[in-house]
């Protein structure tokens, strides 16, 4: 029942002194509601109007015992999540704050006013048990927002067939979370909180819309809407409106940190002279809520000081201006050295191609302070499958950014897929949703797309294949006219200009990592666990191989160093150092070069040795032969079989002394096999057909970014002591070889 409209009656008359009025309506409301506190204070109220203060006393205390019974309800909570996991602590916050009593228990044990059970991710059992053993009578809640928006039809099927026999209270995140197997939305009382896990722990806002979902199924609603259906109204409409006065004082009890509704009421104190109390600021300063609610402040008559901070913050927060018809701009991420600057760098040709104003900055490299200082409408990156990874994704969500995951890997087939265990898989795919901090996520190959869309955490309309970026820079006309000649290399590295070069492009980029981080998706969310056995497999494997490859080169070294000069490539993920000491005992002239770019240095070779490694195809579309060598992988998966395949030093001697060099000898029947499955389709355009789901997805978004009060704006710097593991690219590198990229796009050939 809503009394709202009958209690500001009564106020009215109670202002005119019409206390015989007053008092019949608030008693024919108490006949109704005999409970309603506010109705026993101003029938106090008229008690005392009328001198009989022992009356109005013994209402007041008859109001206070119906006060206290209504504050105190009991909210019985089970957490299902991670151990390490925010999210309990801020949902228990949230609840606490809104006036109720948070008992935590794993399970539902009677003696609760309403039941919650906070779901983690994959825990379908503790929702099915929950559901089954939650006492019959009192509220339940089931907050299914972090399980996976794309489980299976089976789980999907189990999931809504316990929630259509019990019909709880549901908090989600997306409307497809209530949608059953067949599509048919959940017939119950639902909250959908799109924001849920956007900025990690749960934001004021979301608190505030949970808190006032509980209340709602305890039938206490103060409010008609939800919180956040009131932010628009508390930040622009004009002040001095009682209805929206009214709903801010209610909102405060709800949730005491609201901003909106805080600077609402507090900038009309304001206009009365009053000052900002000194603790307040922190509520606006943590958030863009709160930056925009101190924003909104300017519509009172705010003192020369105040008015002056508003503006300063207002163009700190939105440097670029609010409006939508700036230039938008595009920060991409470059990440090793290996391929992924000459993909980035094509992407940005096509994206300034379609007006963007680009830049371009390591992601290992102060990332954070390049968002902060550049603020993007987007950000491509890398996946987002780590806690690192994904506390940087939520850094741009908080500030309004377009997210956009570029694969850096070709990822699964489906091949490979069948044969991988689970563990391998989460690995891959990710072990934690991060669909609410991406927008879109772009791979080369369709088939690792579909898994994606099928088993991993994104919806299939944000995922999109676009063919082998890789492969570009050589797709696109000739190179080698752009770059420096091959004396220059020779002499550079000290190389014999009268023998031809061969180059060894190592895979082990595990080697020298320490298990407990090697494979950082490997301990998503388990601090202390002991290493997975799979990791330190992977990295004995690795250890091996390059052993077999020094003993293999040494050898080489001896026996074919009257014909060929050798180069050794550590994988950007391995240290230079094994190598360099190794030759240098040997007192062996084998260049170590790490500091090149693979489409650079591969110009300069005449033979390849690789271990099932991309640069098979690398080597193939600049027409040179590549033998693949003591390679760790099943030979039946198409990369290993790409190239001539020796497990041992005799046949390898045997395929080096048969080449042909300046002709590729891939098989190009794998050749199509691999463009099918793995890697998609080889046209030089895929950067291209990148820069336009970028721009498609900017363009659907819409996108309003803004910094939050507590930022500090630094001009991007260099970082000392580069990481000899990571390969950070430098902006001279990524200017240099910018101007490369032009030339050769710019030639026509593109």
């Amino acid at each position: 029942m809503n009394t709202r409209p009958l209690l500001d009656a009564v106020d009215g008359l109670l202002g005119k002194n019409q206390l015989r009025q007053a008092e019949t309506m608030l008693k024919d409301l108490l006949r109704v509601d005999p409970k309603n506190v506010q109705a026993l204070q101003r029938l106090a109220a008229v008690a005392k109007g009328k001198g009989d203060y022992t009356a109005a006393s013994v209402i007041l205390r008859r109001a206070q015992k119906h006060a206290d019974a209504q504050a105190v309800r009991i909210v019985r909570f089970s957490s299902f999540l991670e151990k390490d996991d925010p999210t309990g602590p801020a949902l228990r916050q949230g609840l606490t704050a809104a006036g109720l009593r948070v008992d935590e228990s794993p399970e539902p044990t009677p003696g609760a006013d309403v039941f919650y059970a906070a779901l983690g991710p994959g825990r379908m059992d503790a929702a099915m048990r929950f559901l089954r053993d939650a006492p019959k009578g009192a509220p339940v809640i089931l907050d299914m927002a972090r399980l996976s928006q794309n489980l299976a039809q089976e789980a999907r099927r189990g999931l809504h067939q316990a929630l259509a026999a019990r019909l709880p209270w549901v908090v989600a995140r997306r409307q497809s979370q209530l949608l059953d197997h067949q599509g048919n939305p959940y017939a119950g009382p639902a909250l959908v909180c799109p924001d849920y896990l956007s900025y990690g722990p749960l934001s004021p806002a979301v608190r505030a819309d949970i808190s006032w979902f509980v209340l709602r199924a305890l039938g206490r609603v103060t409010c008609e809407k939800r919180p956040t259906e009131y932010v628009e109204a508390l930040l622009e409409a004009p002040l001095g409106d009682p209805a929206l006065e009214d709903a801010a004082r209610r909102l405060l009890a709800l949730a005491p940190d609201f901003a909106p509704a805080l600077a609402y009421l507090r900038a009309r104190d304001l206009c009365r002279g009053e000052a900002i109390p000194k603790g307040e600021f922190a509520i606006y300063m943590r958030d863009s809520l709160g930056g925009r609610s101190l924003l909104s402040l300017a519509r009172g008559e705010t003192v020369r000081p105040l008015a002056e901070y508003i503006a300063t913050l207002r163009r700190h927060l939105f440097p670029r201006g609010i409006r939508g018809d700036r230039r938008k701009r595009v920060l991409l991420s470059v990440g090793r050295k290996q391929r992924d600057l000459f993909i980035t760098l094509f992407i940005r040709y096509w994206l300034e191609k379609m007006g963007y104003e680009v830049f371009v900055r390591p992601s290992q490299n102060a990332f954070r302070a390049g968002i902060v200082e550049l603020l993007p409408d987007a950000v491509v990156w890398g996946e987002r499958t780590t806690p690192s990874k994904m506390s940087l994704g939520r850094f741009a969500r908080e500030r309004g950014l377009v997210s956009i995951v570029r694969r850096e890997e070709a990822g699964h087939t489906y091949s490979s897929w069948q044969s991988a265990d689970p563990k391998r898989r989460s690995w891959s795919i990710g072990q934690a949703d991060y669909s609410d901090i991406v927008d879109a996520e772009i791979f080369s190959g369709p088939e690792a797309a579909d898994l994606t869309a099928t088993h991993g955490h994104m919806p299939r309309q944000a995922v999109h294949d676009v063919g082998a970026m890789l492969f570009d820079i050589y797709l696109n006309g000739a190179l080698a006219p752009h770059l420096p000649p091959r004396e220059d290399f020779r002499a550079r590295h000290g190389l014999d200009p009268g023998k031809k070069n061969m180059v060894f492009c190592a895979r082990w980029a595990h080697a020298d990592r320490d298990p407990k981080n090697a494979i950082p998706e490997s301990t998503f969310q388990t601090k202390g666990q002991a290493v997975d056995e799979r990791v330190v497999a992977y990295i004995a494997m690795c250890q091996k191989g390059r052993r077999v490859w020094l003993e293999a080169l040494d050898r080489l070294y001896r026996e074919r160093g009257d014909r060929w000069n050798f180069i050794f490539r550590p994988h950007p993920g391995e240290l230079m150092e094994p190598y360099v000491t190794h030759f240098q005992a040997k007192g062996m002239h084998v260049p170590v070069i790490l500091d090149d770019f693979m489409p650079i240095m591969l110009n300069h070779m005449d033979l390849v040795i690789h271990a099932a490694s991309t640069t098979a195809l690398e080597a193939h579309f600049l027409g040179i032969p590549a033998i693949n060598f003591a390679d760790p992988e099943p030979a039946y998966l198409p990369v290993s079989r790409l190239s001539p395949r020796c497990d041992d030093y005799e046949s390898l001697v045997q395929c080096i002394d048969s080449v042909e060099p300046g002709r590729s000898n891939a098989d190009t029947t794998v050749l199509a096999e691999i463009q099918r499955s793995h890697y998609g389709l080889m046209d030089g355009q895929a950067c291209r057909r990148a820069a336009e789901v970028i721009h498609g997805v900017i363009e659907k978004s819409g996108t309003s970014p803004c910094r939050l009060p507590k930022d500090t704006v630094r001009p991007y710097t260099e970082e000392r002591g580069r990481d000899a593991i990571k390969g950070d690219v430098t902006i001279e590198e990524v200017e240099r070889y910018y101007a490369l990229v032009k030339r050769l796009l710019d030639s026509g050939a593109a």
